[in-house]
């Protein structure tokens, strides 16, 4: 029992001895993390129902209804971003490529969602790109400032 303690505390000692070196050196260790935003606008391109997007109604704690897969593309205000420090061939794979809209907690939005907030193909929308500049966390994140994606109005309950 004695000896199973001091296995802990020096495993526990090592630990705390290793975060405290990389805060030390400038290392972030999850969380913490910094982001460049990018304004833009995200244009609406599909809106459709998938096998996924409609389970949603049968998971257990779920919304409670079928969700829509919501397909955006980003496009910045400038041409160019000089003060990202990435390379152009990532900003260029991000900008190119589409995008899931999904709410904060990765449901798909519904019917009543989508008519709150007008959103409809081909419809664009002020958008937010926020690369990662340190940390750990989501590298790419979106928003938008007229969809609050924290709005749960139609989950059942």
């Amino acid at each position: 029992m004695k000896s199973r303690i001091i296995l802990n505390l020096a495993i526990l000692s090592l630990v705390i001895g290793g975060i405290l070196y990389a805060e030390e050196i400038g290392v972030v260790i999850g969380g913490a993390c910094s982001y460049e935003r990018i304004p833009g606008t995200g244009k609406i391109i599909s809106i459709a129902k998938t096998g996924e997007s409609t389970r949603q109604v049968t998971v257990t704690g779920g919304p409670g209804y079928e969700g829509y897969v919501i397909r955006f593309t980003f496009s910045p205000l400038q041409e160019k971003q000089e003060n990202i420090k990435m390379s152009p061939d990532y900003m260029a794979g991000i900008i190119e490529k589409e995008h899931t809209l999904q709410l904060t907690n990765s449901w798909y939005p519904g019917d009543k969602f989508l008519e709150k907030y007008k959103i409809e193909v081909g419809k664009i929308f002020n958008c937010v790109m926020s690369l990662i500049t340190r940390g750990s966390c989501s590298p790419v994140i979106f928003g938008f400032p007229d969809i609050n994606t924290s709005d749960y109005f139609e989950t059942k309950r």
